[in-house]
C-alpha cells in the first residue's frame, strides 16, 4: 500500500503527458521496461503506471466522430446518467440512435420535466461537435466532453421541449434519479430563493440553482467549495454517522461484548456514505471522499492503522482510470490539493477548546496554502479573506447547515411535521452563510488579482508551502524568496516590453480584441456576448485569457457599438478588473446588458467618453471613425468605433461591425493597415472592394462562431478576400489569432493550429 501514492502520481503524470504528446508519451517508459531485470520492482511499476496513464487518455480521446446533419433534426435516444437541473435549463446526456448513433449532450432551455436514466426521449435540435473557446488559458471543453464519450452537443430552445417516448427499465440509477427529483419537488414547495438554492446544493448537488450574485460572493470570499456537495460534506457526514453509530451500539452491552463496535459502526457507515454520494450526483470530489472514507473505515474494520496517503492515492487511481480527463477538472484538482495540505499540516498537542480551535485554524491554513497556486491558475486571484472566511463558515456549514438540510430533506416526504423545523433551521443557517460570504467578499482587498502563474511560479509556491507546513522555515524562506524573484522578473519584463500584441479572442459569435501595449498598458476592444455564446461568454472565454496574460488592470475599455455580441463579455471584465476609461461610438442603447455594463463601470467612477489619440512607447492607438459630422445619419453598425493600432510601420485596423456605407466613408481616409479585422464577422453587407483597396491588408481576421445561425462568413466575402490574395484567418477554425507588432516586422500565430508566420 505504501507504493500507491507513487503509482498514483505516475499514472496522473502519464495522463498529463498523454494530453501533450498523445499515446507516444507511453514510449517514455520503454527504457525502464527494457532493463526491468536490473531495476527494482517499484521502478518498473512506476514506469508501467506512467505508460498506462498516457494510453488511458489516448483511448478515451480515440474514435472517429460521427457525421452530423447540417440542419435541425429530430433526435431520438435513451437518457444516460443523472439529469442536471439548473436555474433556467436542464442538461441531459442522451444515447441517440436517430439521426446518428452518438452520445449527445442536450441543454434544454426553460427547464424540463423530470426524466430518468433509461427513459426514451425525443426532441428537435441542431447538433454540432463539442467545441470550447480556443484561447490561451481557456478550459478545454472539447477534451473534457470527448474524453467522456460525448460526440455531439445541442440546445433545445422553447417552445420545443423534450418528449418522453417511453419509460426505461427500473435500475438503481433510475431509482436514485427519481428519488432526487422527488426530493427536489418537495424542497420547491418548502423553500424559495437563496434558501432553496443552498439547501439543494448541499444535499442534492444542484449547484446550478445558485444565483450569480451569490456565486460571486462565495468566490470572492474563498468559500466556493461550500456551494457544492464536496468531499468536506461527505467526510463530515461519514464522521458524524460513524461516531453516532459507535456510541449507539456501545450502549448495547451484549453486542459490545460479542463484536467490535468500531468495526460494526464502520461497516454500516460505508453504505451510508455511498448512498449520500449517489444522492448528491456523485461528482468527482464526492467520489474521492467516498473512496477515501471507505478505505479509512476499511482499516478500522481490519483493525489496522489508517493510511491517509494510500487512501487518497487509491481514490486518484480509481477516478482517473475511469475518467482520465478528470485530471484537468479544477474542482478535482482543488479537492486533492486540499487533502494533501491537510495531511502535511503539523499536529497540535494538548486538550480543550483552545486546541480544537487552533487545530481548525491550522488545517484551514494548510488547505488554503496547498490550493492557493491552483486558485491563481484557474481564477487569477488569491482570496485574502479566504482563510478567515473558511475558519468561520466551514464549522457553521458542517455543524448546522449541512445536518439540518440533509435531515430535513430526507424526512420531508415521509414526516413533513418533523422536517419543517429542520428546514427552517437550514433556511436560517443558509441566510447567515450568504450574509457571511457577502461580508467577507465586500471586505477591502478581499481578493488580490495575480494573473495566471507560470509553471515555475506554481512549483515554487507549492515547495514553499510544503516546507512551511513541515516546519522547515529556513528552506521555506529560500523558496519564497526564489518565488518573489521569479515573479518580480516577470513583472519587470511585462512593464518594459516594447511593441504591441493584438489578440483576436475566440468568443463564439461576437468580437473581442485584447491589445497589449508597452509599459504593461492594456486596451480591450469589445468582449463578445449573447447571440450564440450565451451570457457566460465573459467568464468562459474572456476572463481566462486576461488571467493567462497577467492583466491586472484594463487601462482602456472600448466598445465599438452597443450590440450584445460586443458588450456582453465586457460586463464580467468590468466587475473583475479596475478600468481606467470607457471609449464608445456615442450610440445610445436601452438594452439591459448595456445598462449593466455602464452600471458596473459607474461603480468604479468611469463614464463613457469619445476615443482619443493614445501614444505610449513605440505604439499608437488612433480613432478613425466615426466622425461627429456624419454619425447621426448612420446606422448603429455603420457608426461602429474604428481604431488603428500601430507600431512603427506595422498596424492593425479594428473595424467593429461596419457595413457598406460606413466602409465607404472610412475608405476615403485611406486607412492603410497590415491586418484587417473583417467587418461585421464576414457579412455580405461588409468587406466592400472600396475598403479592401484602401486598406490593402496583408492578412484578414474574422471573429465569428462555428456553425453560426447567420451563415457568416458569407461565400462572396470569402471569395473577395481570396481574389485580392489576402489570407483569411477565422476564430471559429483557428481559435484565437495573435498578432505581434514590432517597428519593422510583424508575426501571427493561431491557438488551434499553431505555427508562426512573419512579414
Amino acid at each position: 500500500m505504501r507504493a500507491l501514492p507513487i503509482l498514483a502520481v505516475a499514472f496522473a503524470t502519464g495522463v498529463a503527458a498523454g494530453d501533450r504528446f498523445g499515446a507516444v508519451a507511453a514510449l517514455a517508459a520503454l527504457p525502464a521496461l527494457a532493463t526491468a531485470r536490473r531495476l527494482r520492482p517499484l521502478v518498473v511499476s512506476t514506469a508501467l503506471a506512467f505508460a498506462a496513464g498516457a494510453l488511458r487518455l489516448a483511448l478515451a480521446l480515440s474514435g472517429e466522430a460521427p457525421a452530423l446533419p447540417a440542419e435541425r433534426t429530430t433526435i431520438v435516444g435513451r437518457v444516460e446518467g443523472l439529469p442536471v437541473p439548473e436555474a433556467r435549463r436542464m442538461t441531459l446526456r442522451v444515447r441517440a440512435w436517430q439521426p446518428v448513433r452518438a452520445l449527445v449532450r442536450l441543454r434544454v432551455e426553460g427547464g424540463g420535466r423530470a426524466l430518468l436514466p433509461g427513459d426514451v426521449v425525443s426532441t428537435e435540435a441542431r447538433l454540432h461537435r463539442p467545441r470550447g473557446y480556443k484561447n490561451p488559458g481557456a478550459f478545454d471543453v472539447e477534451r473534457a466532453l470527448r474524453g467522456r464519450g460525448v460526440e455531439a452537443v445541442g440546445a433545445v430552445m422553447p417552445p420545443r421541449g423534450v418528449r418522453l417516448v417511453a419509460r426505461g427499465e427500473p435500475s438503481l440509477l433510475a431509482r436514485v434519479a427519481a428519488w432526487r427529483a422527488s426530493l427536489g419537488r418537495h424542497l420547491d414547495e418548502s423553500l424559495s430563493g437563496d434558501r432553496r438554492a443552498l439547501v439543494g446544493a448541499m444535499v442534492l448537488g444542484e449547484r446550478g440553482l445558485v444565483t450569480p450574485p451569490v456565486e460571486e460572493a462565495f468566490r470572492r470570499a474563498g468559500i466556493t467549495h461550500l456551494l457544492s456537495v464536496s468531499g468536506l460534506h461527505l467526510a463530515a457526514l461519514a464522521l458524524l454517522t460513524y461516531v453516532a453509530l459507535r456510541r449507539l451500539l456501545a450502549r448495547v452491552p451484549r453486542l459490545a461484548l460479542s463484536v467490535s463496535v468500531r468495526a460494526l459502526a464502520a461497516t454500516a457507515t460505508i453504505p451510508a456514505g455511498a448512498a449520500y454520494s449517489l444522492l448528491a450526483g456523485a461528482d468527482h470530489p464526492v467520489v474521492r471522499s467516498t473512496i477515501v472514507a471507505a478505505a479509512l473505515l476499511g482499516a478500522v474494520i481490519a483493525a489496522r492503522p489508517p493510511d491517509g496517503a494510500s487512501a487518497l492515492a487509491l481514490a486518484a487511481l480509481a477516478i482517473l482510470a475511469l475518467d482520465p480527463v478528470a485530471l484537468f477538472d479544477p474542482s478535482l484538482q482543488l479537492s486533492f490539493a486540499a487533502c494533501v495540505g491537510l495531511m502535511l499540516a503539523p499536529r497540535i498537542s494538548g486538550k480543550g477548546p483552545a486546541r480544537g480551535l487552533a487545530r481548525m485554524a491550522l488545517m484551514t491554513g494548510a488547505a488554503s496554502l496547498a490550493t492557493a497556486p491552483l486558485v491563481a491558475i484557474h481564477f487569477g486571484v488569491l482570496p485574502v479573506t479566504g482563510g478567515v472566511a473558511n475558519l468561520v463558515c466551514v464549522p457553521w456549514t458542517t455543524a448546522v447547515l449541512l445536518p439540518a438540510s440533509l435531515a430535513g430533506t430526507l424526512l420531508l416526504p415521509f414526516w413533513p411535521g418533523a422536517a419543517a423545523p429542520l428546514l427552517a433551521v437550514a433556511g436560517a443557517a443558509s441566510d447567515v452563510l450568504v450574509q457571511a460570504a457577502r461580508l467577507f467578499s465586500d471586505a477591502p482587498a478581499a481578493v488580490i488579482a495575480v494573473g495566471r502563474p507560470t509553471a515555475i511560479e506554481a512549483v515554487l509556491a507549492w515547495i514553499a508551502a510544503a516546507l512551511l507546513l513541515r516546519g522547515r522555515l529556513r528552506l521555506a524562506a529560500i523558496a519564497a524568496a526564489a518565488l518573489a524573484l521569479v515573479v518580480g522578473a516577470g513583472a519587470a519584463a511585462r512593464a518594459w516590453r516594447s511593441g504591441a500584441t493584438v489578440t483576436f479572442v475566440d468568443v463564439g459569435q461576437g468580437d473581442a480584441i485584447l491589445v497589449e501595449l508597452p509599459r504593461g498598458r492594456t486596451l480591450l476592444v469589445d468582449g463578445g456576448g449573447s447571440f450564440d455564446g450565451g451570457p457566460e461568454v465573459g467568464e468562459a472565454a474572456l476572463l481566462p485569457l486576461l488571467r493567462a496574460r497577467r492583466v491586472a488592470r484594463i487601462d482602456v475599455m472600448a466598445l465599438s457599438h452597443p450590440h450584445p455580441d460586443h458588450f456582453g463579455g465586457l460586463i464580467a471584465a468590468a466587475r473583475r478588473f479596475p478600468v481606467g476609461e470607457l471609449w464608445t461610438s456615442g450610440e445610445p442603447s436601452d438594452h439591459p446588458g448595456y445598462r449593466a455594463l455602464l452600471g458596473a463601470l459607474e461603480a468604479q467612477g468611469v463614464q463613457p467618453r469619445p476615443p482619443r489619440r493614445w501614444a505610449i512607447g513605440d505604439a499608437l492607438v488612433e480613432p478613425l471613425h466615426p466622425s461627429p459630422s456624419w454619425a447621426p445619419a448612420l446606422s448603429t453598425n455603420d457608426n461602429s468605433l474604428v481604431l488603428r493600432v500601430s507600431v512603427g510601420a506595422r498596424s492593425v485596423l479594428l473595424t467593429g461591425d461596419l457595413e457598406a456605407e460606413g466602409e465607404i466613408l472610412l475608405a476615403a481616409e485611406r486607412p492603410r493597415a497590415d491586418v484587417l479585422k473583417v467587418p461585421h464577422h464576414g457579412s455580405r453587407t461588409s468587406s466592400t472592394d472600396e475598403l479592401l483597396v484602401a486598406v490593402r491588408p496583408r492578412l484578414a481576421v474574422a471573429s465569428l462562431g462555428a456553425d453560426n445561425r447567420f451563415g457568416f462568413p458569407h461565400a462572396e466575402v470569402i471569395d473577395r478576400y481570396a481574389r485580392g490574395g489576402v489570407p483569411l484567418l477565422r476564430t471559429d477554425q483557428h481559435g484565437a489569432v495573435i498578432v505581434r507588432l514590432g517597428r519593422n516586422a510583424a508575426s501571427v500565430e493561431t491557438v488551434a493550429q499553431g505555427g508562426v508566420a512573419r512579414w
